[in-house]
């Protein structure tokens, strides 16, 4: 699948994935409800199932993670520098819709020294289906505070949840920073308020 990604804030971005061949379908406004949503899996070494909250809205769902954190040089393990965090969702839209995701907004917060970078991979795709979305963001130092990524697919290459059997909704994340020295502390993380929100584009089934 084609994304197009927009860095609001920190610098390089790279996307790659799989493509689709899709027809594009026809558009439906957002319905009065909303979705039905539920964890039924996380795994990884950045989050654990009290850490990791979703809340549905009709134009999506937004994640918050609370200690979600990949971190070198300081006190960190050597370890830390990656962490990842798979997450399974069971999502029941409003009965005669279905929906894609057309747009993911990535937030978090860095503290990245100059010869520091922090890394997100994110991915999402339906259990069972070849198709995914993939894409990887690059953020280079000096930063300090908080950055935001905007992905947009497009129209032609969305990937609808079917309308006649029930498929959860895998997504991935890695966090990863790399940093000649060693010595000094750098962080990259997801732990913003504002979460990671993504968009529903919506049709009748």
């Amino acid at each position: 699948m084609n994304t197009k990604a927009k860095l609001i804030t920190g610098l390089g971005v790279a996307a790659a994935a799989l493509p689709v061949l899709t027809s594009p379908p026809a558009a439906a406004a957002p319905p009065h409800r909303d979705p039905t949503i539920e964890i039924t899996t996380v795994n990884g070494s950045g989050c654990r199932p009290e850490t990791v909250t979703v809340t549905p809205r009709s134009s999506g769902f937004t994640i918050r993670y609370s200690d979600y954190s990949a971190k070198i040089g300081g006190d960190a393990l050597p370890t830390d520098y990656r962490k990842n965090c798979q997450l399974g969702l069971r999502i029941i839209p409003t009965e005669g819709f279905t929906y894609a995701v057309m747009a993911v907004d990535h937030r978090g917060s860095a503290q990245l020294a100059p010869d520091a970078t922090g890394v997100l991979k994110a991915s999402h795709e339906f259990a069972g289906s070849p198709r995914q979305a993939q894409t990887t963001h690059s953020f280079k130092g000096p930063l300090s505070g908080g950055w935001q990524v905007a992905e947009k697919i497009d129209p032609g290459q969305l990937v609808w949840a079917s309308c006649r059997e029930e498929r959860n909704l895998n997504i991935s994340t890695e966090l990863r920073v790399n940093a000649v020295d060693r010595t000094t502390a750098n962080t990259f993380d997801m732990h913003s308020g504002l979460g990671s929100a993504y968009h529903f584009a919506w049709k009748t089934c």
